[in-house]
């Protein structure tokens, strides 16, 4: 039989079998109002705030652009279009990766980060030359060395270009911006290093001096500053001057960038989900302006929001497993330790100096994700758990859809920014962005309820689907799907999409129009079973495997909900309880069935019986 593989965890390995239950709010689908100004054409208006700068362009004149590690949507347009317009004016311009430590402090990881936020050769049609070396340029007077990169300083002009915004490290009039991607970005690692020796609290007076002592080379044409609005849009793109970079324009340009960033509109949370963190996100993983956690020792908390616990879901593929930040939440689930590269985050993390010890730490690891946001759920200090106060996100970038916990109702409908956009629902704790697996959250409509109950419950709950249908959805044309209640291991691999999206799916891959709510005539492979008439030995297997995960105590799965068939579900029935109960006639035909049996040794009787349509093979 083939087993799912999973990585061995060393200790962790000590609470696979942990469970954690609890009671789960129903969600409300809200959609925050936000004022959302944004540039409707990036490349034109990047090419028209760069026109003060002609005058400057020599014929042949070398000049590297910058490029950071922070996801941002418009980024690669606005470097591309600044390298279009610097050749058009006769410059020979290429790009310099400036991202301090990251990327593993190497020069072909830095690339390889560029190209997962869109930024390759290719794309940008520039030359991407990369080091690690730097040129010391002295050390600012009582305080750190300035470090610049040492291609950009064999260049005849640097253009920096960066998003204006505020930072997750500490508070001031000057954050993150130019001068930090000039000061730390350039300065590689050891300039990021050197700076954060002093702590983040000092962060806002050597940036802006360190940045100045690169400028004073007069190799810095100027700065290209985007200000973003709340869905990670370009607001505002402008030209700021060698002398403006750490100064009066770049203080301006934060303040708008502060009255446009997304925030929860809540001052006070039970707990928070969030789907996905990374370095594509925020420098910490998360941001901190949204969370509320600066997670610092010796640096003030943030007034709002007040959140007592916070389960984060996964790490962004983009992040090449740097989980910098992951301290910053309370519980994890075994998908991030799975996916996390401990060096490229120590490396982070140390470079971060006091910033990194806190978040650099491994929160409560659980199972699965459900147990993750169980886990957050009942610890979060609430006697009365069913007005738990929870909100789940995509990430810290993106606030512009949520989920909120029903008991939460009043609240936003009293609030003119939110807007409910659909009906409750029961959610499943598994994220909507791409995960270890390469799934996708059934709660938002893309991954099927199988690959569901296989994270949540150990196995998938197939139902009355039949082993041959479930053998083509787990990836094998003609291979039994069975259930091993020892190992809690299915064979095959995950499955994807809604039950009637899959019926289809397997109608149309053996020529056959689908039928409406699954239906089961056509043809199917050969070898296979036909899927409304499994063999009697499918049914056998497939049932004891059900059988035997109810009775050493594992519940019914959601997707195992007593879908009983035909004579088969009777036996199977007549196995866990002793009797069918089925009432007067067989279930599985599309009659309501009511349950008569006594409860069994296991405790009450099956799930699905109690006076509910039952599915069946037969549509």
């Amino acid at each position: 039989m083939t087993q799912v593989r999973r990585a061995d965890l060393g200790p962790f390995e000590a609470v696979r079998e942990l469970r954690c239950d609890a009671p789960f709010p129903r969600l409300l689908p809200v959609r925050q109002r936000i004022d959302v100004p944004q540039v409707q054409d990036v490349a034109a208006t990047t090419a028209a705030a760069l026109e003060p700068l002609r005058v400057r362009i020599r014929p042949g004149m070398t000049i590297a652009l910058t490029a950071g590690s922070r996801g941002s949507h418009d980024k690669p347009t606005v470097v591309r279009a600044a390298g279009a317009w610097l050749r058009a004016a006769g410059a020979e311009p290429f790009v310099v990766p400036a991202m301090g430590s990251h990327g593993g402090a190497t020069a072909e990881g830095q690339i390889t980060m560029l190209a997962e936020l869109g930024m390759t050769e290719e794309s940008l049609g520039m030359e991407i030359r990369a080091t690690m070396d730097t040129v010391e340029l002295g050390r600012v007077d009582g305080g750190p060395m300035a470090h610049l990169d040492r291609i950009a300083a064999e260049a005849d002009g640097i253009l920096v270009i960066n998003r204006i915004k505020a930072h997750t490290d500490f508070k001031g009039d000057l954050e993150s911006g130019l001068a930090k991607i000039t000061a730390i970005g350039l300065g590689k690692q050891r300039g990021a290093e050197g700076i954060h020796l002093y702590g983040p609290a000092n962060l806002g007076t050597w940036i802006p001096l360190v940045a100045r002592r690169i400028i004073d080379t007069g190799k810095v044409l100027g700065g290209i500053a985007i200000v973003e609005n709340a869905h990670d849009r370009a607001a505002r793109i402008e030209l700021v001057e060698p002398d403006g970079i750490g100064a009066a324009h770049e203080r301006r340009l934060l303040e708008e960038a502060k009255q446009l960033m997304g925030r929860l509109p809540f001052d006070a949370l039970d707990v928070a989900v969030i789907d996905v963190m990374g370095k594509d996100k925020s420098g910490a993983g998360m941001d901190t302006n949204v969370i509320g956690r600066m997670m610092i020792r010796g640096s003030a908390e943030f007034p709002r929001p007040q959140i007592t616990n916070i389960a984060v879901l996964d790490v962004s593929d983009a992040s090449h497993g740097n989980a910098i930040g992951l301290g910053l939440a309370d519980f994890i689930p075994f998908r991030i330790l799975e996916k996390i590269d401990l060096r490229s985050s120590y490396i982070n993390a140390m470079t971060s100096g006091l910033g990194g010890p806190q978040r650099g730490q491994i929160p409560m690891a659980m199972p699965t994700d459900r147990d993750a946001v169980a886990a957050a759920i009942l610890t979060c200090g609430r006697a009365d758990l069913e007005r738990c106060r929870l909100v789940r996100m995509p990430d810290t970038l993106d606030l512009h859809e949520l989920l909120v916990a029903e008991s939460m109702r009043a609240e936003v409908e009293a609030d003119p920014r939110l807007e409910v956009v659909g009906t409750p629902r029961r959610c499943p704790s598994t994220p909507r962005a791409t995960s270890a697996r390469g799934s996708e959250d059934p709660c938002r409509g893309a991954t099927g309820v199988a690959r569901v109950n296989q994270e949540r419950w150990g196995f998938i709950g197939l139902g009355a689907m039949g082993a041959p249908m479930a053998a083509r959805l787990l990836g094998g044309p003609a291979e039994l799907a069975v259930f091993d209640p020892v190992t809690r291991s299915l064979s095959g691999a995950g499955v994807r999409g809604s039950r009637r999206r899959r019926d289809g799916c397997r109608r149309r891959a053996a020529g056959r129009r689908p039928v409406p709510h699954g239906g089961r005539r056509g043809a199917v492979p050969a070898g296979a079973a036909r899927p409304g008439r499994r063999s009697g030995d499918a049914r056998a297997r497939l049932g004891r495997g059900l059988h035997e995960h109810r009775r050493t105590g594992g519940g019914t799965p959601p997707g195992g909900r007593a879908r009983r068939a035909g004579c088969g579900a009777r036996r199977r029935v007549r196995e866990r309880w002793g009797r069918p109960g089925c009432g007067r006639r067989s279930p599985g035909h599309g009659q309501r069935a009511t349950c008569r049996s006594r409860p069994g040794p296991g405790g009450p009787g099956p799930a699905g019986l109690h006076g509910r349509r039952l599915r069946s093979d037969r549509r």
